[in-house]
């Protein structure tokens, strides 16, 4: 399995940091950070996160999407067309908007549930940032450690992607 390096997710390898400056998004309780960010290196990745879950996820009956009608496998030239294709229709620069706009109108609620999280819980980790990468394939929202959350943005709306956000990066925290 190919893994991606660190310097793979930053602005200058075709990874798309969509906050307003190229900054951080949203600085949480005790400086986390959360970003929300989309590649086409994620789009790959999360695509072999869920190949290697896929048994699992019919088995469990998830829902999730996959770029293709078959498990097939398909060479990365076949799947960046695909990604490129699903680009168009969920054109992720807009959805990253939409869940902006979610993220600062509850940003007081956000601040809130983490303060009540480390309240119940004290030993919660903390994590300078979170990488939320938006895809369009896999179940709803997955994480890996350290500090990545992927999100597909091709299922629900953007209340439902931040609430998965927040979600996996409680499974990090853990």
């Amino acid at each position: 399995m190919r893994r991606l390096s660190e310097r793979s997710w930053t602005p200058c390898h075709n990874a798309l940091l969509f906050a307003p400056g190229n900054s951080c998004l949203g600085r949480l309780f005790l400086g986390m950070n959360i970003r929300f960010l989309y590649s086409h290196s994620a789009c790959l990745r999360s695509i072999e996160i869920t190949r290697e879950f896929l048994s699992f996820l019919q088995k469990n009956r998830y829902k999730y999407t996959w770029p293709f009608s078959d498990q097939s496998v398909y060479t990365d030239e076949d799947l960046m067309i695909q990604i490129k294709k699903d680009e168009a229709i969920f054109i992720p620069k807009r959805k990253c908007q939409e869940l902006e706009q979610i993220f600062f109108a509850r940003q007081t609620e956000i601040a809130r549930g983490w303060l009540r999280a480390r309240e119940i819980n004290p030993s919660l980790a903390v994590l300078e940032k979170v990488d939320s990468f938006l895809t369009f394939y896999g179940p709803h929202g997955y994480f890996e450690a350290p500090n990545m959350v992927y999100i597909n943005i091709a299922m629900g709306k953007p209340v439902f992607w931040l609430e998965t956000v927040l979600h996996e990066t409680l499974h990090l925290l853990v």
